[in-house]
């Protein structure tokens, strides 16, 4: 029998919002990626070359000497700068895209996302989401500077925020008083839901990318000068790269979160439920909510 499609917007405890980030992603991993891969595949390749690139630099200025190696060094700093600043992109990029698709899947009463919706989506939330990335990334940035503490605290509201802007198409600054006030009595179940989503995530990550990394330092050891070969490095940076797919998990687990604060603080989706029945009275087909 076919499992009921998940609705998002229910009260949820701790491990209901864990559990059903895997439920939702079992129930929609073809099509989000299907969707996901066209949308964001040219800058994961670009990154890939980058990453490449960058690590080859490195191993050169260690083999190098004198200003040789200096030069170099400066070349792979820059080089680094860049494959951060464009591997944040590509993050922004799957995970606004993530948040398009559950949007869509919203509006659409749990209906499988097409995608020309999410692309729509995509493009009409994009500077805006950078927008409220950047800003909540410095807010986050001063609030470790202060004692680490601010910014662990901030760190869930932030999560809420991001979401809010696309969840609810929110103006940022409204975005940033609904993370606030979302937050309110939920604060430790906020956080540890999202602490133990990236710790999944990182050890997911680390069980992908540390095989490259074994293969690697053992190909190594065949080489006159213990370097790694090229076919190693780029594998290594295929494997790092297409992991950022693997942050799908903590946007999932963040919107059934959202939905989950909104639902107990304002019985949305119970009025979208009574208000379906008001219009159809007669309809004795609905499937048990899930």
């Amino acid at each position: 029998m076919e499992q009921p499609k998940l609705n998002l917007k229910k009260v949820r405890d701790f491990g209901e919002v864990i559990n059903d980030t895997f439920v939702f992603l079992k129930q929609n991993f073809k099509p989000l990626f299907k969707i996901l891969i066209p949308i964001s595949i040219l800058f994961v390749v670009a990154n890939i070359l980058l990453s490449t690139f960058q690590l080859i630099n490195l191993q050169d200025a260690f083999k190098a000497g004198g200003n040789t190696a200096s030069g170099i060094l400066n070349k792979s700093i820059t080089t680094s700068l860049i494959t951060g600043l464009f591997g944040s992109l590509v993050y922004f990029i799957v995970a606004l895209t993530t948040y398009c698709y559950v949007a869509v899947y919203i509006e659409n009463k749990s209906e499988t996302p097409e995608m020309a919706q999410v692309w729509g989506f995509f493009k009409y939330y994009f500077f805006r989401y950078i927008g409220i990335r950047i800003l909540t990334g410095i807010a986050f940035i001063v609030g470790i500077a202060l004692c680490v503490l601010p910014g662990i605290y901030l760190s869930p509201i932030i999560s809420l925020t991001v979401a809010a802007v696309v969840l609810e198409n929110r103006g940022i600054f409204n975005a940033i008083a609904r993370g606030f006030a979302l937050i309110k009595q939920d604060w430790w179940m906020s956080f540890g839901t999202l602490l133990i989503l990236i710790m999944i995530l990182y050890a997911f990550v680390i069980t992908l990318t540390l095989p490259s990394m074994i293969l690697g330092g053992g190909a190594s050891l065949f080489t006159p000068n213990l370097d790694r070969p090229v076919y190693a490095i780029i594998i290594q940076s295929v494997i790092s790269s297409l992991s950022v797919y693997s942050y799908v998990i903590v946007i999932i687990g963040n919107c059934i979160l959202f939905y989950s604060l909104v639902e107990k603080k304002e019985s949305e989706g119970l009025l979208d439920r009574i208000n379906d029945l008001d219009q159809n009275p007669n309809n004795q087909d609905q499937p048990e909510e899930y």
